[in-house]
C-alpha cells in the first residue's frame, strides 16, 4: 500500500500489539502457478493470550484467533503489466472479525511510464461504516522509472477513518497525501570520476482526513551520485511544517512535543562505500531544527566480510535532541553486533546483541539454521531483553523483561 504499509503483514500473526508473543497452534501454506495466475494461500489458528497485571490479576487480552490469507496476481497486455487481488480475514473464537479485500496493477502505459493503483476496504465488529470512503485505503501512483534523463512521480494517497487491516501494518492512520517529484539524471561518460549523478526536488502535501486541515508539508531538495569505484550517496536539505494534534511522545514522561504548528529546516545525508569489498560501511546523518528545537543523528553501519564463512557488523546510532525554551533533551546511543558463521550451504549461525541506553536494554538474538534439502529447514531460535538499570521503576524491574526458546521446522512439498 506503499512505503512500509501493507494489507498483510506477517509479524501480526503470533504477537500482540503490545508485541506479547502469542502462542500459535499451526497452519499451513500454498504457493505455486495455477494457469496464469500467481497463488499464495495462507491460515494460523493461535492460543488466547492471558497476561497478569499489576495487581496480580490474571485476564484475556486476546482470544484464540484464526487468521486467514489468499493472494492472486497474473501478468496482461505486456510482460511489464500485472492485476492482482488479495483477501485476509482475522475471526476470534469470541465473535470478533476483522476482514480486509484489495485490488491492484501495475500498468506499464508506454516508454518508462508506469501507473501504480491500488484499492483495499476493511470490515470489523463494532464499527459502522456510514460512507464508502471511511473503510477505504487508496493509492494511485504515475511515474517514469529512469535513472537517466528526466523522470518524475505524482501519487495521491488516502487511508479512510475506519480503515483497518487487521493483518496488515499502517504507518499513519486517517491522512490523505499528495506527493511529487522530479529529477534529472546524468551518465557522464569515461572520462569522469562519476557513473551518475541527479538533482531531484521532492514535494509531500498530508491532511488530516476528517476535516481536510493540514498534517504535514514537506519540500526537500537533493543530490544523488555514483562513483564508478562504486561509492555512492545523496545530499538534501529539506523544509517541513509540522500541525501536531496530539502530544509527540519521544522519551515517556520526559521529552515530548506539545500539540502546535511547527517550521523548521533540516539536513540529509548519506555515504556508502563500495559493498563488494571486504570491508565497506555506511554512514547516514541527520541535522538541524526539530520542532522547536534542534537534532543531530548520526548513524554507522560498518561490516567485514572476514572470510566466506564469517561476516561481522556493527551498528552504531547516535541521537542528540535538545528543546532549549522547554529545558528538555535527550542523548541517546544504540550500539549492536550483529555476526554471521557459515559452516556451508546447509548450517549457519546468527547472532546479534543491541545495547539502547535510552531504555537501558540489552536485546540478544541467536539463531541456528540448518538446511538439509531445498524445501526443509530447521530453526533453533533465542531471544533475550535484559534490564540494565532495575530501580529505574518502583517496584525494582525484572532483570529479563523477556526470554524464549524456538524451535521451527518446514517442510515443502509439491501438488
Amino acid at each position: 500500500m506503499g512505503g512500509y504499509s501493507n494489507l498483510f503483514y506477517s509479524r501480526r500473526i503470533g504477537l500482540s500489539d503490545d508485541g506479547d508473543p502469542v502462542r500459535i497452534y499451526g497452519g499451513g501454506r500454498i504457493t505455486g502457478r495455477i494457469g496464469k495466475w500467481d497463488l499464495g494461500i495462507l491460515d494460523m489458528q493461535t492460543a488466547s493470550l492471558w497476561i497478569k497485571d499489576s495487581d496480580g490479576v490474571t485476564e484475556e487480552i486476546l482470544p484464540s484467533e484464526n487468521f486467514g490469507v489468499m493472494r492472486l496476481r497474473r501478468q496482461v497486455l505486456n510482460d511489464n503489466t500485472y492485476v492482482g487481488a488479495m483477501m485476509t480475514s482475522r475471526i476470534g473464537v469470541d465473535g470478533s472479525y476483522n476482514l480486509a479485500y484489495g485490488l491492484d496493477g501495475i500498468f506499464r502505459l508506454f516508454g518508462e511510464d508506469y501507473l501504480d493503483i491500488k484499492w483495499s476496504q476493511t470490515f470489523e465488529d463494532g464499527i459502522k461504516n456510514t460512507s464508502v470512503s471511511d473503510p477505504t485505503r487508496i493509492l494511485a501512483i504515475w511515474e517514469r522509472r529512469s535513472d537517466k534523463g528526466l523522470g518524475y512521480d505524482l501519487g495521491y494517497s488516502r487511508s479512510g477513518l475506519h480503515f483497518n487491516p487487521g493483518i496488515g501494518f499502517e504507518m499513519i492512520d486517517d491522512y490523505a497525501v499528495l506527493r511529487g517529484g522530479i529529477k534529472y539524471g546524468w551518465l557522464p561518460g569515461e572520462s569522469a570520476a562519476l557513473y551518475s549523478h541527479s538533482p531531484e526536488l521532492r514535494c509531500m502535501y498530508m491532511t488530516y482526513v476528517d476535516d481536510g486541515s493540514l498534517m504535514s508539508l514537506y519540500n526537500n531538495v537533493g543530490w544523488s551520485f555514483l562513483t564508478k569505484s562504486q561509492w555512492q550517496g545523496n545530499l538534501s536539505i529539506g523544509f517541513n511544517i509540522e500541525n501536531l494534534r496530539d502530544s509527540l511522545e519521544i522519551l515517556e514522561d520526559d521529552v515530548f512535543i506539545s500539540p502546535a504548528e511547527y517550521k523548521f529546516v533540516n539536513f540529509m545525508g548519506t555515504v556508502a562505500t563500495p559493498m563488494t569489498k571486504a570491508f565497506f560501511i555506511m554512514l547516514m546523518t541527520e541535522a538541524g531544527q526539530y520542532f522547536d528545537g534542534t537534532r543531530i543523528s548520526i548513524n554507522m553501519q560498518p561490516t567485514w566480510n572476514i572470510s566466506r564463512h564469517i561476516e561481522i557488523g556493527v551498528t552504531y546510532n547516535f541521537d542528540r535532541l535538545r528543546f532549549p525554551t522547554r529545558y528538555q533533551e535527550l542523548t541517546n546511543h544504540i550500539i549492536g553486533i550483529k555476526s554471521i558463521y557459515m559452516l556451508d550451504t546447509r548450517l549457519s549461525i546468527n547472532a546479534f546483541i543491541q545495547y539502547n541506553t535510552a531504555v537501558h536494554g540489552i536485546l540478544t538474538n541467536l539463531r541456528l539454521r540448518f538446511n538439509p534439502k531445498e524445501g526443509n529447514d530447521f530453526y533453533l531460535v533465542f531471544n533475550e531483553g535484559r534490564n540494565t538499570q532495575l530501580t529505574r521503576e518502583i517496584p525494582s524491574l525484572p532483570v529479563y523483561s523477556s526470554r524464549s526458546v524456538l524451535l521451527k521446522y518446514t517442510y515443502t512439498f509439491r501438488l
